[in-house]
């Protein structure tokens, strides 16, 4: 259980009263009020349509504090041993916060646009206003680029396309300091924040390409395109939660794995082959304990969640534990481990107790009467139900030998019934899990809802790490048909 701390109810600053008052108070505060420096170093704020009752805020893996929220949806937060840095606070969905000393920094979101709606007020606000605006042009530059194929593009192309995306960059961020003043530490942070962009979006690139024999070879690449690797630092720890570091270091090792195999099969990065190289390279080529728990862990727990090879996962599993130093993250992957078992191909799916759209508790292993496509969903991802529920209507048009159950992971029966409602989903399909999701984790491995099972008639588990929207999952429904 994470410390909590109270709220400041009964503090007498008049800054603190008016971040306690009414929302409308708490998210305009005065100028005068916002260019005094605060008696301390302070987070807070508002959240609009709450899924819970509190925010988490963590530093890297280490859990900071649970912040309860008030009456109004409102929290505040006064640090006591401070480190400044880069902040992760979580509610249902995750973003980052840069907090310095004697900043007092507000936010304020609406989960139903989680990361669209957030902003930023008081001492602190304008470089986290600035990052966030910053993460949104990156997620819609991303899926511009899928649109538009530009990872497609030879590599003249590419190049031009992502340099021009750079300069934007960099103009945006000289404009912000000639009329901002920020710290050092800011400034090298958006400094790793944009080139980090760029080299995450290079190595992209190269690896959206590697599965298609008669696109760009590993081989042919321009001995000048990676250049930048010059200048990449793989230990920085205190950049880690940030998304493009994240994105550039995933990337770069996947294409340095390929890299060691490249020459006797294609790029497969869910193999056993390109995982056991990827987990050596990065214990070889990382110092930072941090970093390297990081990414070990990141890719244990990405194999483990997609692949049916029990002895490629045992084999990993073992090389893993060798190898990895946290405490922490060696927990949360024997605890998968473990999960994972209970999910293997030929197994019974675990007794799992379900609610109907009546409230009335039902075992899972009942509702299976022919082979079936169970899937899950959750409020937090809003555009994933539509698409989920369209692809199950889709699959069951080709293969109506298939039923299927769409089971909801969420605590919040009143939100789910509404939801049901609202997209007009089939109530006769429709279920919750009893348990909560940590349990989930335990009895059905289930680390995100893109998870999908296809069982037996009888509920014997063809595969418990399918994705129905993958390339290969028609192919795997056909040839479970014809056992």
């Amino acid at each position: 259980m994470l410390p909590k701390t109270s709220i400041l109810y009964t503090s007498t600053s008049i800054k603190q009263k008016l971040w306690l008052a009414a929302p409308l108070i708490l998210l305009t505060m005065t100028v005068s009020c916002n260019q005094q420096k605060a008696d301390g170093t302070y987070l807070g704020g508002e959240i609009v349509n709450p899924l819970s009752n509190a925010v988490v805020l963590r530093k890297g893996n280490t859990p900071i504090t649970e912040i309860p929220l008030n009456q109004n949806n409102q929290f505040m937060f006064k640090f006591k041993d401070f480190e400044p840095g880069l902040y992760t606070f979580f509610h249902k969905e995750r973003q980052l916060v840069f907090i310095e000393k004697n900043d007092s920094i507000l936010l304020r979101l609406n989960t139903f646009q989680f990361d669209e709606t957030l902003t930023f007020s008081g001492l602190g606000a304008i470089k986290n206003n600035l990052l966030i605006k910053f993460f949104l042009m990156y997620e819609s530059e991303g899926k511009a680029m899928l649109d538009h194929q530009v990872y497609q593009r030879d590599y003249d192309g590419f190049e031009k396309y992502v340099d021009s995306l750079q300069q934007q960059h960099e103009e945006i961020w000289t404009h912000a300091q000639l009329t901002n003043e920020f710290s050092t530490a800011f400034e090298d942070l958006m400094d790793v924040d944009i080139r980090y962009e760029d080299y995450a979006m290079k190595e992209a690139y190269c690896l959206s390409s590697f599965g298609q024999s008669s696109v760009k070879d590993i081989k042919n690449t321009p001995a000048d395109f990676h250049n930048y690797r010059k200048d990449i630092d793989l230990d920085m720890s205190q950049y880690l939660s940030l998304y493009s570091y994240q994105r550039f270091l995933y990337n770069y090792f996947n294409h340095l794995a390929y890299e060691e195999y490249a020459d006797d099969m294609v790029y497969d990065p869910k193999s056993f082959t390109h995982n056991a190289h990827k987990l050596r390279l990065i214990k070889e080529k990382i110092e930072n304990d941090s970093v390297q728990s990081y990414l070990l862990t990141r890719t244990i727990r990405d194999y483990l969640s997609d692949s049916n090879d029990k002895t490629g996962g045992k084999l990993l599993y073992e090389i893993y534990m060798e190898r990895i130093s946290s405490p922490y993250d060696k927990k949360e992957i024997q605890d998968l481990y473990a999960a994972n078992k209970n999910v293997e191909a030929g197994r019974f799916l675990p007794e799992e107790t379900l609610y109907d759209i009546k409230g009335n508790e039902v075992k899972l292993k009942s509702l299976i009467k022919k082979p079936t496509i169970i899937f899950f969903w959750t409020e937090n991802r809003k555009s994933h139900i539509m698409t989920a529920h369209e692809k199950i209507r889709e699959i069951r048009r080709k293969y109506p030998q298939y039923d299927y159950l769409a089971i909801n992971i969420d605590k919040d029966e009143d939100e789910w019934l509404k939801l049901v409602e609202l997209y007009k989903l089939d109530p006769k399909k429709e279920f919750r899990f009893k348990d909560e999701l940590e349990q989930l984790k335990q009895d059905l491995a289930i680390t995100n809802v893109i998870r999908t099972f296809i069982v037996d008639g009888d509920g014997t588990i063809f595969n418990g790490h399918a994705n129905m929207f993958s390339s290969n999952f028609e192919k795997e429904l056909q040839k479970y048909l014809k056992r």
